[in-house]
């Protein structure tokens, strides 16, 4: 079962043993503000020297490289809806499910899922699902005009506008579009949303 992590008032007791000069193992567990264990949570550890995570796996998570001044790694599902909103999430998951059921695919990145597909037998990268970071909110991201060349400007300003009309004020942005907090938008405007973008398949 996933649930909301606040790191405020969560505390981690870790138990750190030496294996040797290079390698640590980190022992303990995650509990809640009244001291109750947390299942299902995922921590990562930061190597101070390298500034980067450590991890399992073949995935690196998604993280802000201080030396390169932005996120690198791969974020996966559970890393995006647990940085997302709830609302937000929502509203990502109904795209999400709507894109898949169209025919469409995801491409994970380390900000978040851009959603890919064919549009007249070519394969394209429509626009970009991220959660809040570093002071932008949740949103939806497309550049038009790269999306122009890939798709004709008449269908792309056709799809700017069927925007416009769902987001309202949610939408930001003339060449480079952003629709911050699409989770906040009423039932009816985010179908709507989802209805844009899948038209293009």
């Amino acid at each position: 079962m996933k649930k909301p992590i606040w790191f405020a008032v969560i505390t981690v007791a870790c138990f750190v043993s030496t294996v040797h000069a290079d390698s640590e193992t980190i022992r303990g567990k995650v509990v809640d503000q009244s001291g109750k264990a947390m299942e299902g949570v995922m921590v990562s550890a930061f190597d101070d020297d390298r500034h980067m995570p450590s991890w399992k796996g073949d995935r690196m998570p998604s993280y802000y490289d201080e030396k390169k001044k932005c996120r690198v790694g791969t974020m996966d599902e559970d890393q995006f809806y647990t940085e997302a909103s709830k609302e937000d999430g929502k509203c990502f998951k109904s795209l999400i499910a709507g894109w898949q059921k169209c025919g469409g695919s995801l491409k994970w990145g380390a900000g978040g899922v851009g959603l890919r597909g064919a549009v007249a037998d070519k394969e394209v990268g429509v626009c970009f699902l991220a959660p809040a970071f570093a002071g932008k909110k949740d949103r939806i991201e497309l550049s038009l005009s790269t999306l122009s060349k890939q798709i004709g400007d008449a269908q792309c300003q056709k799809l700017k506008t069927a925007l416009q009309d769902a987001a309202g004020d949610h939408f930001k942005g003339s060449s480079m579009i952003s629709i911050v907090q699409p989770g906040e938008l009423s039932a009816a405007s985010q179908k709507s949303l989802t209805t844009a973008l899948c038209q293009l398949l």
